[in-house]
């Protein structure tokens, strides 16, 4: 089978021959092997089959790089995809594993012309696009899809749209594997069929991500451009000073400058070969069989794998051949520029990272939620909730928009829906009929009536009253407590069934530092688990819980687990045992504690869902239909519902905000800092399918104005309502 193009292949006369079963409307470019080695066959007028079949019989006269002539044989050719050729789609599987997901895109898959290469599993089908479409995919070249609705691809297969731009090599073409292409349903006595609505569908929104992505990387790239010129501008003006303040100026400005491609691109696999201006070779990641995924730019040195749908320049191409992805960051990015350099023959100057002003402990995620007692955080929390906008109500609109141009009307609540809503709500009423008391440190000074008794040193002489009708009978007074007596007068008070105790005293007077040390007051010890339910829970209610602002609240109690979308710990900040403040990402920055609730984003936007005394489970609207509620046995698994039962069942010093706390029982005991300010009225609001599809949309619409306000997964859920947003944008 193995052939070069110094000899004229055995069955070209043969490959020659079958030019005529060829639509005369396709465009076709000569071939060796599987590469169209033109050097502008992308873009220059269609080659002409007498062209062709002589290059295959007969061969081209050509001189090598050391001037000696000879004779140059191809082995096929290949027809040039997308509007060249009257809007032909030709859709590659590539491996058993990407079938599942072709007829799961289109089930009922047409007849239309298709060819093979040989290789168990792979095999290419070729569709009509519908002239309405054309235009709108003007701009589409290819995009590779390895995983659909819960299926997947195996490693080094795939399913592959190709249109402008693109080709596939057709039969009898010469292989160089198998030896031959060969037609399954071959244009002779096969029409071409319109492709499918599924496919069309699909090839919309793979266009709107692709033209998207190429924007945003002219943009950056143009951006990078203007900054590399003016630091040279401002090197030579300055040729004693270094302008050079970051690794990334150094790397572009010092070290890229002195590496050729073969020095960048050092993997001992790729086996290059010259394609056109490029060098296509094998994968350092996914490997591949024939040699021509991974693509190198030696003008600009840079590289993309087909494959693997990633590409980038020299720093991601290290970190890529090291099993990573993406660009690298932190302790990876300082190693790889240091590798870089040494192969530049750089000596970097001693260099560090700017310094914060102030510098925290950090500890490792893990050791952090022990020492907080989080619940163990979820796992992709976010694309799960990506996933569910995407296919349940992302894609079914954009399909109904573009068919219809609307959207579909909001359904109607079924009556079904309607009784659950009330019954829910009734036992949820009975399960709330509890009366929630709380010790109050009001901030700023509250004057509480004219009558004021000053209490003295001794307590046991404290003329205070039994109960909280003789407090009334007494003339409501205020009391003034002794420096350093605060927590033995409201332990008192409390004891006596009163509970709702207003603190008067001003700032600065340690009253946070004294609820931190309350519990042995009350007779709680705050680093024993509760025995029983009917043990009382002290809970210290605030703005922020996450970071306390005293030693002695920090030590001696935990954080109710919450609901949030994911958290950055900024090390910026400390807290009084010295852990980074924990806080939503700001920006671009990513999270560091990861999500702990898939609906998050629901529950922050949507008023309906913000039910105050009931935080989730089964009768929770919001948790309705979430994968991560129930086991196969209807029992709530939820981590995070797991996780605040058991911090309330068993924790006896817990803090929380008071929009995450939801109810308290006869026996607890809350404070509340700055109760004025963060104590709200509520009301319980239940909601059905209707009011889900309005909240999708204005999730969308909020998304496009940015609005996120610490939605730090925004990116995952833009892209997941991006079929809906282009329909608004509409």
């Amino acid at each position: 089978m193995d052939w070069k193009i110094f000899n004229r292949h055995q069955r070209a006369s043969e490959i020659a021959a079958k030019l005529v079963n060829i639509p005369d409307n396709w465009a076709l470019t000569p071939v060796r092997e599987k590469r169209p080695y033109r050097s502008n066959w992308q873009h220059e007028e269609p080659v002409s089959r007498e062209a062709i079949a002589t290059a295959i019989t007969q061969g081209q006269e050509l001189i090598s790089k050391k001037g000696k002539p000879y004779t140059a044989f191809d082995s096929g050719y290949g027809v040039r995809l997308g509007e060249i050729s009257d809007g032909l789609l030709a859709i590659d599987v590539d491996g058993a594993s990407a079938e599942p997901i072709l007829k799961a895109i289109c089930p009922d898959l047409p007849k239309s012309v298709s060819w093979t290469s040989g290789k168990p599993g792979r095999y290419q089908i070729a569709f009509q696009i519908p002239p309405l479409y054309r235009e709108k995919l003007a701009n589409f070249t290819r995009a590779v899809v390895r995983e659909w609705n819960g299926l997947k691809t195996d490693t080094d297969e795939l399913l592959e749209f190709r249109y402008n731009y693109c080709q596939s090599v057709l039969p009898p073409s010469y292989h160089p594997t198998t030896g031959k292409y060969v037609w399954i349903n071959s244009p002779a006595d096969t029409e071409i069929a319109i492709a499918p609505q599924q496919f069309l569908d699909v090839l919309l929104e793979l266009a709107d991500k692709e033209a998207k992505a190429t924007k945003e990387a002219e943009e950056k790239k143009a951006e990078r451009e203007r900054y590399l010129e003016q630091r040279k501008l401002e090197r030579q003006a300055h040729p004693s000073l270094s302008t050079a303040d970051s690794l990334a100026d150094l790397l572009e400005l010092d070290i890229l400058p002195r590496l050729s491609t073969e020095d960048i691109y050092d993997w001992g696999g790729h086996n290059f070969k010259k394609h056109g201006k490029k060098l296509v070779g094998f994968c350092p990641q996914h490997g591949g069989s024939s040699g021509t995924a991974f693509q190198v730019n030696p003008t600009n040195n840079s590289w993309y794998c087909h494959s693997c749908q990633e590409g980038g320049h020299a720093v991601q191409y290290r970190h890529f051949a090291n099993g990573g992805h993406g660009t690298p960051k932190g302790k990876d990015f300082i190693e790889i520029v240091e590798e870089l350099a040494d192969d530049a023959g750089v000596t970097l100057p001693e260099w560090k990272p700017q310094q914060k002003q102030s510098q925290s402990k950090l500890i490792p995620e893990t050791e952090y939620n022990f020492k907080h007692k989080f619940p163990r955080q979820l796992k992709d929390t976010v694309s799960n909730l990506a996933k569910t906008l995407k296919n349940k109500v992302a894609r079914p609109a954009y399909k109904y928009f573009r068919r219809n141009g609307q959207l579909p009307p909001a359904p109607e609540l079924h009556p079904k829906e309607k009784q659950r809503i009330r019954q829910a709500n009734v036992a949820e009423a009975k399960h709330l009929a509890e009366t929630t008391t709380a010790i109050v440190k009001w901030e700023p000074p509250l004057l509480l009536g004219k009558i004021q008794i000053r209490l003295g040193d001794d307590s046991n002489n404290w003329n205070v009253p039994t109960d909280f009708e003789d407090w009334k009978n007494q003339g409501s007074p205020a009391y003034v407590v002794p420096p350093g007596m605060r927590n033995i007068f409201e332990a008192l008070m409390v004891k006596r069934g009163i509970k709702n105790l207003f603190d008067c005293s001003g700032t600065g007077t340690g009253k946070s530092h004294d609820t931190g040390n309350l519990p042995p007051y009350l007779g709680i010890n705050p680093h024993t688990q509760k025995k029983s339910e009917d043990d009382p829970t002290l809970y210290y209610i605030c703005d922020d819980p996450r970071n306390p602002t005293t030693e002695s609240i920090e030590s001696n109690s935990v954080v109710l687990p919450s609901r949030h979308s994911g958290l950055f710990e900024d090390t910026t900040k400390q807290t009084p045992l010295g852990y980074p403040h924990i806080r939503r990402p700001k920006g671009k920055e990513e999270p560091t504690i990861e999500a702990s609730c898939i609906r998050e984003a629901i529950f922050r936007y949507f008023p309906e869902f913000k039910n105050r005394t009931l935080f989730g489970g089964k009768a929770a609207a919001g948790c309705q239909g979430c994968p991560k509620l129930l086991n196969e046995d209807g029992k709530v698994v939820c981590p995070l519902l797991v996780g605040r039962w058991k911090t309330k069942q068993y924790e006896p010093f817990i803090r929380s905000h008071p929009f995450q706390l939801s109810t308290l029982s006869q026996t607890d005991i809350a404070v509340v800092d700055e109760a004025a300010k963060i104590l709200k009225s509520t009301k319980d609001i239940f909601v059905g399918s209707e009011s889900l599809n309005e909240a999708f949309y204005e999730l969308g619409t909020n998304l496009i104005k940015h609005q996120v306000d610490g939605l730090h997964y925004g990116n995952a859920i833009f892209r997941a309502l991006s079929p809906l947003i282009q329909i608004m944008k509409e």
